[in-house]
């Protein structure tokens, strides 16, 4: 592989053997693919253990060709509506060179795998369009690189949604819709307030640390770009932000159902948010991926307080 050179693990056959060669050649196998070796032949004789001398060796740097990628193990369900399904899957575990394209292929449950039809995709994202309603679905996927398609993945089972699904998730999304309008103009008449507040001389006051830090931000004349928000930045801790801004939630409030997309910290997912004494609503969550930084985590919770403004 690229990078510092590591020694090859045991699954490496050598034919006769490793050590102790009377024969001029040697035949390697279990190689991995695409990937860049050096060999080191040394001549050991009686006194070769006794030298104070490094031992000599010749050294042959040979890269192994591409082959054929290894199985897709991993697919899951994007989105779905009543004729399409779009799928996502992850790279092969061992690409052994580089993936040129994907075929899915997808068959009805109740028909033979004959009737499959097969789509290639240069990603590893896939909407299948002209499906039957209520229809559970077979698919599988392989990746081709120059040596030729690998292995198919083994089959797994998506649904179209039936009518019926389709006309309440409709119904559900719509609350969320008239959500957002009001919210943004909500968000308008906020703006216009506090442009005519801040060209008032007499700006009263308030005790709190948000109203001090508004005018801090709203003060003088406003120009265009200007934020109208409280940065989070100017917290020396993003809890402390948070804390002001968001409010938190009972994680056995939210049912993450399905990943709809990928953000800068994290999946996106959708799912549901059931709040004590309130009806079930349809919500986006945003997650923070496993592994992050201190300062993804800073980010991710200073993006946090802005939405919560």
């Amino acid at each position: 592989g690229r990078g510092a050179c590591t020694r090859c693990g045991d699954n490496v056959q050598y034919a006769p053997r490793q050590l102790g060669l009377t024969e001029p050649r040697i035949y390697i196998s279990d190689l991995l693919a695409h990937t860049q070796y050096t060999f080191e032949i040394q001549a050991v004789n009686g006194v070769t253990d006794q030298s104070p001398f490094s031992p000599q060796f010749a050294s042959v740097n040979i890269t192994t060709n591409q082959a054929a990628p290894s199985a897709v193990s991993i697919m899951h369900q994007v989105s779905r509506t009543v004729d399409s399904i779009t799928l996502s899957w992850s790279q092969p575990d061992q690409p052994n060179g580089v993936i040129l394209d994907y075929e899915l292929q997808y068959y009805e449950k109740e028909l033979s795998e004959y009737n499959a039809t097969a789509i290639k995709s240069p990603t590893n994202t896939v909407t299948v369009q002209g499906l039957k309603a209520g229809a559970i679905y077979v698919f599988q996927v392989r990746a081709r690189t120059v040596a030729g398609y690998g292995r198919y993945s083994g089959k797994m089972y998506f649904q179209t949604m039936t009518e019926a699904e389709y006309q309440t998730s409709i119904q559900e999304k719509l609350p969320l819709i008239i959500g957002s309008s009001a919210a943004g103009l909500v968000f308008l008449i906020a703006v216009v307030v506090i442009a005519i507040v801040c060209n008032r001389r007499g700006f009263e006051r308030a005790d709190s640390e948000y109203t001090d830090k508004l005018q801090h931000y709203t003060s003088g004349h406003m120009t265009p770009g200007m934020k109208i928000y409280i940065d989070p930045f100017t917290y020396e801790d993003p809890n402390e932000a948070v804390r002001e801004f968001a409010k938190e939630i009972d994680i056995s409030c939210v049912k993450i159902e399905q990943v709809i997309g990928a953000g800068e910290f994290g999946e996106v997912c959708s799912g549901h948010l059931k709040l004590p004494g309130k009806r079930e609503i349809f919500v986006a969550i945003k997650t923070l991926k496993s592994g992050y930084t201190e300062k993804q985590r800073r980010d991710f919770l200073s993006e946090a307080s802005i939405m919560g403004q």
